[in-house]
């Protein structure tokens, strides 16, 4: 019953791919048009940086995981030189007109003051509870070490010179030293007390770095500054001697990233002794690295809006499709099959890659241009003048034969395929019309007779969508027409213009220049609703739609790059951000124009294809689409009691155990390993969840109160599917070779047997003294309950399979498989009842007098709550994909379409913090827009 984790499932993703996988790619992190951000520290999945978007200089973060950004601190003052250490943000603060150290804890939401002392703090750094920096209070700077858990500072004994620049790592403190004249690199251990000179040598030693046995630093002896570093374990310097000047050297692990003549991120290999450059091309400074990968301030958009990129060790890399000093361009791909033109022979001609066999193949090889291929299954169309005119003509990669699609006399543009359908515009009545050719029946048709201008036709399935100029030449609407209906529509006519639009199903998407730049708009065919999907102040282009991705190119870092949106999750990442142009087409393939205005298919099931320009030559290269982490984030097995919800989530790779506070408004990890953890529940201040950190499942326990995490329950086979009341926690243990249904109180030790016996039990749940379970025991499942207080077992249920129960308080529900209805009983007045309805309800939940349950089948599901007080039943979020409910004070549940659990109290009204800062908070008063102050 175990999930598949997050790292398991890119592999599956990858599987079969001759050329094998390779990890690392460059993307953005902060990217904001006109401001500033700069000087960004890493830690596993935090990045931080000081930015100005708002004037002056604040400290903003990033979360890896889960791709949110969010401020740190926002202050009249300039916030600098940030640092991070797992769910903690040191940084240098001005508020006071003097330098102090100020931290952030990321879990709890708070910030306090580490020191506010006379003089000057600089240069903060932090490793675990420790910070350091360097401080001038007595006149000169020294080196001063705080510890989070006893509160206690302190000055690291030292000599005389002015100290800077400190790096800590665990017990190990690094820091430029004067004492000598020049700078040279000290190191402290805090454990023996005992200091020891790591760098002497002449002219300066200069920004240390620290990171396990590893200290690396900038080494001008030689008059160019050069990396050095010094193994701890081996006592041995080494110096990466190279031409120019390398500075700022970071470490970790076996790595060393460094800025090469003052416009290069380099990384240093030590075990390979090997450089390489992770992201070559404009100029980067400022490089921090982490077991996450390599940050830095980047300068593509000029010296005065500079932005924070990455280069993510843990993201799989593109993998390159062609190769060689040509211009590959136009790339379309059908399932596991690529088309583009490439000019290798001195013209564009056709090619064809496929993925599973790793093959390429000819399709053209002839002495003049072809243009803009496409491809839909084992059908390839392409455009060339051939016979004078532009013509699009057929091939077919089962037959190998070729077959001219157009015969008349004009020119014939945009063509595209799809299925057994070819479109296109010509001219051939005086006016620019859309035509269809039917592969199947060899038969052409008009499709449109409006006299009018039309550009960009794209079809799928039966509808085609376009641009029409029928408001007038310089006005361009996006229209529709439907072959099985044969209707047209028009689906956006806004008083801008709209260009390249894309259909998938019931969704068309377009560019929309409403804002006074290009945005991306979207619209639903069954549901009549607009709504924009990418409104960043660059301009968004050429956008096409896949089923619930939609991809488009977006000018955002300077150059055009390719950026893609998950319509189900609402996520938005990055696909190519390398330097110059990452484009779905350019035109160079197209020396006729027969696109000039059109999108691209560059997305077909899990890949996504594109031109890269980074390297001079423009290249096709393609991605795994769910190899990007963001997109495969899910939340699972949500429950609720009291205030706080627990569900499982794999946002850091594996499933693990977080919680979020109603009352608090706040996320906190309640359990995180390199493990799966799933099946939460929570009673008062106890979780207890399934936990594989041994192989097999075990059930473990977190006290909330005390921070206590315990085992439960281990041994032979799984102990899974854990629910607990009060101090009582029941599960599955098949430890006999079949299910049978375990106890244990906490508060005291052991456990024992709630039913061992014939059949399977399981699905246990307990609420106060009455543990319910579904049991085959008689061939069919039925519903068992027993009262601990009294130690009477008794089974609730009669014919066919009674399945899922739940318990509160003195209310048993569960599924009918009979008659797929909710059935319930109250244990109090031993009286029970089915709530008939039409169509499937399953999952149901209890808590007082409600029963909340799923509605409907298979994705077409929805919340719904039942009074049984008075049989009054409500719609609480309609489908599709709604489940998985858990409810007490809440109803909580799981929307499946986007991953993320909903919530809604059980009852009206709830009481929030609103303000939980130091001091005293006074005076309230509320406003509109829900506004407190």
């Amino acid at each position: 019953m175990q999930k598949v984790s997050l790292i398991m499932m890119v592999a599956l993703l990858i599987a079969g791919t001759a050329s094998g996988a390779e990890f690392g790619k460059e993307r953005p992190v902060a990217i904001v048009t006109g401001s500033e951000q700069e000087q960004p520290a890493i830690d596993g999945h935090i990045v931080a940086w000081s930015d100005n978007r708002s004037g002056n200089y604040d400290i903003f973060m990033y979360d890896l995981e889960t791709g949110l950004e969010k401020w740190v601190c926002i202050n009249p003052f300039f916030q600098l030189n940030p640092a991070v250490s797992s769910e903690r943000i040191v940084w240098q603060d001005m508020r006071s007109g003097n330098g102090d150290v100020y931290i952030y804890d990321v879990v709890n939401r708070t910030e306090s003051a580490i020191t506010v002392a006379p003089g000057n703090q600089t240069q903060p750094d932090i490793s675990g509870d420790r910070v350091v920096w360097s401080d001038d209070r007595d006149g000169i700077y020294k080196i001063h070490l705080y510890d989070l858990r006893t509160k206690n500072e302190q000055i690291l004994p030292s000599g005389e010179g002015e100290e800077i620049e400190p790096k800590i790592d665990g017990d190990r403190v690094v820091w430029m030293d004067k004492r000598a004249g020049d700078f040279d690199v000290y190191m402290y251990d805090i454990s023996s007390g005992k200091e020891l000179a790591l760098a002497t040598g002449p002219a300066d030693q200069s920004f240390p770095s620290i990171h396990g046995n590893i200290v690396a630093w900038a080494d001008n002896r030689t008059g160019d500054p050069d990396i050095a570093f010094f193994d701890l374990t081996t006592q041995k310097t080494t110096t990466l001697t190279k031409p120019g000047k390398q500075t700022d050297p970071k470490v970790y692990g076996e790595y060393i990233a460094y800025l090469n003549n003052g416009t290069e991120i380099y990384l240093h290999d030590i075990e390979a002794d090997a450089d390489f450059a992770p992201a070559p091309g404009y100029i980067k400074m400022e490089p921090a690295i982490s077991s996450r990968g390599v940050v830095w301030t980047d300068y593509r958009e000029g010296s005065r809006d500079p932005d924070i990129y990455m280069y993510d060790f843990k993201i799989l890399a593109d993998v390159s499709i062609t190769s060689g000093p040509f211009n590959h361009t136009n790339p379309a791909i059908s399932k596991d099959k690529i088309v583009w033109t490439d000019n290798r022979n001195g013209h564009f001609n056709v090619y064809l890659f496929d993925i599973t066999t790793q093959k390429e193949v000819n399709i053209t090889n002839d002495s003049f241009d072809h243009s803009s291929p496409d491809i839909s299954g084992d059908n390839v169309i392409w455009t060339d003048k051939s016979r004078g005119n532009l013509n699009i003509f057929l091939y077919n990669l089962s037959t190998e034969k070729t077959v001219q699609v157009t015969t008349d006399a004009s020119d014939h543009r945009y063509g595209m395929i799809d299925g057994n359908n070819i479109i296109w515009i010509d001219r051939r009545s005086g006016s620019e019309q859309i035509y269809l050719y039917d592969i199947a029946t060899g038969r052409e048709r008009q499709i449109t007779t409006q006299e009018s201008l039309k550009l960009s036709p794209v079809i799928n399935a039966d509808k085609i969508v376009w641009i029409d100029s029928r408001s007038g030449e310089d006005k361009w609407d996006v229209y529709l027409y439907n072959l099985t209906s044969g209707e047209e529509t028009a689906i956006c006519t806004n008083s801008a213009r709209q260009a390249q639009p894309w259909v998938w199903g019931d969704t068309v998407v377009w560019a929309d220049g409403r804002n006074k730049n290009w945005d991306i708009y979207s619209y639903d065919l069954v549901n009549k609703v607009e709504k924009p999907l990418v409104t960043n102040a660059a301009n968004q282009g050429s956008p096409m739609i896949y089923k619930n991705y939609v991809a488009w190119l977006d000018v955002r870092g300077g150059d055009s790059d390719v950026y893609l949106y998950d319509l189900r999750k609402s996520v938005e990442v990055p696909v190519a951000t390398l330097p110059l142009q990452q484009t779905p087409n350019d035109g160079k393939g197209d020396p006729d124009q027969v696109k000039p205005h059109l999108s691209s298919k560059i997305i077909s099931d899990n890949k996504i294809v594109w031109m890269d320009n980074s390297n001079g030559y423009a290249q096709i290269k393609m991605r795994y689409i769910l190899s990007d982490p963001l997109l495969l984030l899910n939340t699972d097995f949500p429950s609720t009691n009291e205030s706080l919800l627990v569900w499982s989530d794999n946002r850091g790779g594996y499933w693990n155990i977080y919680g979020f506070d109603f009352f608090t408004r706040s996320e906190k990890p309640i359990s995180r390993g390199d493990w799966d953890e799933l099946y939460p529940k929570v009673s008062g201040d106890k979780v207890v969840w399934s936990d594989y950190r041994n192989g097999d499942s075990d059930i473990y326990m977190k006290d909330l109160t005390t921070g206590v995490e315990s085992v439960v329950a281990s041994g032979t086979g799984d102990q899974i599917w854990p629910s607990i009341s009060g101090d009582r926690v029941v599960w599955m243990d098949n430890s006999s070779g079949n299910w049978d249904i375990y106890l244990s109180d906490v508060a005291r030790s052991g456990a024992e047997p709630v039913y061992k016996g014939p059949g399977q039990q399981m699905y246990p749940i307990i609420s106060g003294d009455l543990v319910v379970w579904q049991d085959n025991r008689n061939g069919n499942w039925d519903v068992y309950v027993k009262d601990l207080k009294s130690g009477n077992e008794t089974k609730l249920t009669g014919e066919g399979d009674q399945v899922y129960p739940d318990v509160s308080g003195s209310t048993i529900v569960w599924e009918d498989g009979k008659s797929s209805d909710i059935s319930y009983y109250l244990w109090d007045k031993k009286w029970g009842k089915t709530y008939p309805r039409p169509g499937n309800q399953t999952s149901p939940v209890a808590f007082g007098k409600y029963i909340a349950y799923v509605d409907g089948s298979a994705d077409d599901t929805s919340i719904r709550k039942l009074d049984i007080s008075n049989w009054k039943d409500e719609l609480v979020q309609s489908g599709p994909g709604q489940v998985k409910p858990s409810m007490d004070k809440k109803l909580v549940w799981l929307n499946a379409m986007t991953g993320r659990p909903r919530s809604v109290s059980v009852t009206a009204g709830q009481t929030s913090v609103i303000c939980k800062a130091p001091g005293d908070q006074s005076h309230p008063s509320v406003g509109g827009n829900d506004l407190v102050g």
